[in-house]
């Protein structure tokens, strides 16, 4: 019996970052709008 483990495990705390830098880009990419541009319109 062999003992290979599955190489494609990504820790909890990859998967945090991965999401953080996921959210942190997606942020930059699509900024919130602000409130005076929902004004001027």
């Amino acid at each position: 019996m062999r003992s290979s483990a599955p190489t494609k495990r990504i820790s909890d705390s990859g998967k945090r970052l991965l999401i953080v830098l996921a959210i942190e880009i997606a942020g930059k990419m699509w900024p919130p709008v602000p409130p005076p541009l929902i004004i001027t319109l």
